[in-house]
């Protein structure tokens, strides 16, 4: 029987900080990548009933945006380093499934109109600008 092993780099307290900037350059070289690779063309996932009961609301992007900062957090403050290394290479490993999900299926929701206050506005014209639209899901 063969055996592949390899050792992974450890998230240690000294390091954490670098791992996370090199994570989520990687992260991002993934998901914007993925969509030149595309297999086939992306389709538009039509609406269903739960859709139409659940109503959307321009707020929402505050909540959702804070993904990025509990993500951060949750590795850098893991109470030791193989909490860090697991967090850390259980978020890689989910981008690179969603990754090859993305480039077999391309989908893409439709995009609401923005709406909101100034800087409600704002956060969604960022998120739509830094966002790639055939990356729909899975929703990392």
């Amino acid at each position: 029987m063969l055996s592949f092993r390899f050792k992974l780099p450890l998230v240690t307290e000294s390091n954490k900080l670098l791992t996370l900037m090199l994570g989520y350059f990687i992260f991002c070289l993934l998901y914007l990548g993925a969509p030149h690779f595309s297999i086939r063309e992306m389709e538009i996932v039509p609406s269903i009933w739960i859709d139409d009961f659940i109503q959307f609301s321009p707020l929402a992007v505050w909540v959702y945006l804070t993904q990025y900062g509990f993500l951060f957090l949750a590795i850098y403050y893991a109470p030791n380093t193989l909490s860090r290394t697991i967090a850390l290479y259980s978020m890689l490993l989910a981008t690179i499934i969603a990754v090859i999900i993305y480039i077999l299926f391309p989908t893409m929701l439709p995009r609401h109109p923005i709406q909101g206050g100034e800087l409600t506005a704002f956060l969604w014209k960022f998120l739509y600008f830094t966002d790639v639209p055939s990356n729909c899901f899975p929703s990392l």
